[in-house]
């Protein structure tokens, strides 16, 4: 939806970015592969990881304060 409207993306894993870059490209132009580190720096985040993977992606931040994170798992 975002990248439809022309808003910046990033989408990320644990994978490298070079490796999301086929799906990044396949989405849309405006969609950006980044490290897991890199994404959660933004101020709002869409959430899609399977159940068990919640607690190493919380772990990434040291803070989570101030940021919209939106569970779509």
């Amino acid at each position: 939806m975002f990248a439809r409207k022309g808003i910046e993306v990033a989408i990320a894993s644990t994978r490298a970015p070079k490796a999301l870059a086929p799906l990044a490209k396949a989405i849309g132009t405006t969609v950006i592969p980044s490290s897991l580190n890199e994404a959660i720096k933004a101020d709002i985040i869409l959430l899609a990881v399977p159940f068990w993977a919640h607690g190493e992606v919380a772990n990434t931040a040291k803070d989570w304060r101030g940021k919209i994170i939106i569970d779509v798992t």
